[in-house]
């Protein structure tokens, strides 16, 4: 399962205990952080945190294992 997926699967579990804000790590680029806003397509808004480049090169080395 791709963490986009999961990522559905969390957002659908979130929405029915009446979550008031869903945030995805920096993980999901910004493609994928669209298509969760689309896939929710509601009023939660969707944050997506951020990092810098040196600890974003970090980040994917270790996603890339």
């Amino acid at each position: 399962m791709s963490s986009l997926e999961e990522a559905f699967i969390a957002a659908d579990y979130l929405i029915s205990t009446d979550i008031e804000l869903i945030e995805l790590c920096g993980g999901f680029n910004a493609h994928d952080y669209q298509l969760v806003i689309e896939y929710i397509d509601c009023s939660i808004p969707v944050g997506r945190a951020r990092l810098s480049g040196p600890e974003q090169m970090k980040l994917d080395s270790f996603l890339n294992k």
